[in-house]
C-alpha cells in the first residue's frame, strides 16, 4: 500500500462521509470467521481471526463463564479509544460485558496490534467504521449468537467511528458510548492549539503524506510522552504510561503516523447522530474530554435515547472499577431492554 488514498480523499468530504459512500454495494461481507465456528470455544477469552477487506484481523472474543455449547447469546462488538489495541480499554469493558452474559468481541484493528494492515499505526476512521461493521458479519456467522440480539458498545474516539457503522448496518440493533470523543471545530481547536496549532500539523501530515509517497517510508512521531510536546498525546497520561494498566506489549507508544493529523483534524462524527434511529445510551462527565460534543451528538439522535452523567476524567472511564461497574451495569440495562 504505498499510496494512502483515504488522506488525501477525506479531506474534502470526511464531515458527513459514512463507510457506506466507500462501498460499491450494500451487500455485506460473508466474511463469519467458518474456521472459528469449527473451533470449541470455552467460557472467558478466545482468541479469533476473521476479515476486514482482506487484512486478517485478530480478536479476543469473551464468553460468559456459564456458557454452554448449543445456546445462543446476545452479542455485543466492543471499540476503544483512538490508536488502541484489544488488550486495553476495549478488551477490559467486552471482559465486563461477559461477566453480565453477553458474548462480546475486542479485535485489533487494521494497522494496529496483532492485525494486518500495511502501513502500520495509520488512525483512518472510515476504515475502522468498516472493521466494525466485518466484526458484526463474524459474530453474526456464529451459531452461539442470537442474532437477533447484537449490539455495539464504544469507548472514546470508538464512538464516531462506530456511530458511523451503527447509522449504516441495522444489524446494531442497540448501542452504547462510553465518554465518547467527538471532533468538533470548538474540541479540535481546545486540544490542538487553535488555529496555529492545526495549521503546523496539518503542514507536518502533508509533508509526510509526499515522503511517504516518494520513498515508501512513513513518518512517526510518539503517541504519548510527558516530555516530548511534539507526541499526539502530551501530558501525565497516567493510564498510557502504567505497564499495569494501559502500556500493554501489543501497543506502541513510539509510533503515531504523521500522516493521521490530516484525517483526525478534519474528522467530524457528530452528523451521523442524524442517521441514527438505534436506541442509544450515552455515559459521560463534565469531566470528560468532550462532553458538549457528546450532548450535541444526544440532541441529533433519531430514536430511543438516554444520556447519563458520571463523574470521573476521561482517562479514569478506561480502568477503574469504580467507573467501569457501574457504566457497564447501565449498558448491561439498556442492552436487555432493547435486545
Amino acid at each position: 500500500m504505498r499510496h494512502l488514498h483515504l488522506f488525501a480523499l477525506l479531506i474534502v468530504v470526511f464531515s458527513c462521509q459514512s463507510p457506506e459512500d466507500n462501498r460499491q454495494s450494500s451487500q455485506k461481507s460473508e466474511n463469519v470467521g467458518d474456521t472459528q465456528e469449527k473451533e470449541a470455544f470455552v467460557p472467558g477469552k478466545n482468541r479469533v481471526t476473521f476479515e476486514s477487506e482482506d487484512q486478517q484481523l485478530v480478536g479476543d472474543l469473551y464468553l460468559p463463564a456459564d456458557y454452554q455449547e448449543g445456546k445462543t447469546y446476545p452479542a455485543v462488538v466492543v471499540g476503544g479509544s483512538w490508536t488502541t489495541v484489544k488488550e486495553q480499554m476495549a478488551g477490559l469493558y467486552a471482559q465486563e460485558l461477559a461477566e453480565r452474559g453477553f458474548v462480546a468481541l475486542a479485535f485489533d484493528h487494521r494497522y494496529y496490534g496483532e492485525s494486518e494492515g500495511e502501513p502500520r499505526f495509520v488512525e483512518i476512521p472510515a476504515d475502522k467504521s468498516e472493521d466494525f461493521i466485518h466484526a458484526m458479519d463474524y459474530l453474526t456467522g456464529l451459531s452461539l449468537v442470537n442474532t437477533e440480539k447484537t449490539a455495539g458498545l464504544s469507548v472514546c474516539a470508538s464512538g464516531g467511528y462506530m456511530a458511523a457503522s451503527v447509522a449504516e448496518d441495522k444489524r446494531f440493533k442497540a448501542f452504547a458510548m462510553v465518554v465518547p470523543w467527538f471532533n468538533t471545530d470548538e474540541v479540535v481547536n481546545a486540544f490542538y492549539g487553535g488555529e496555529e496549532g492545526i495549521k503546523e500539523r496539518l503542514a507536518k501530515a502533508a509533508a509526510a503524506q509526499k515522503t511517504y509517497e516518494e520513498t515508501g517510508e512513513m513518518t512517526y512521531i510518539a503517541s504519548i510522552s510527558e516530555t516530548d510536546p511534539n507526541a499526539a498525546m502530551y501530558g501525565p497520561f497516567d493510564y498510557y504510561l502504567d505497564p499495569k494498566l494501559g502500556k500493554v506489549p501489543n501497543w506502541s507508544a513510539d509510533k503515531f503516523a504523521l500522516v493521521n493529523w490530516t484525517e483526525w483534524l478534519n474528522y467530524r462524527p457528530v452528523a451521523f447522530a442524524e442517521k441514527i434511529d438505534t436506541p442509544t445510551l450515552i455515559i459521560t462527565s463534565k469531566e470528560a474530554a468532550t462532553p458538549a460534543a457528546g450532548e450535541a451528538f444526544y440532541e441529533l439522535l433519531k430514536g430511543p435515547k438516554d444520556l447519563q452523567w458520571m463523574e470521573g476524567g476521561q482517562l479514569d472511564f478506561y480502568h477503574k472499577d469504580s467507573l467501569v461497574n457501574p457504566s457497564m451495569d447501565q449498558v448491561a440495562s439498556h442492552f436487555e431492554k432493547y435486545l
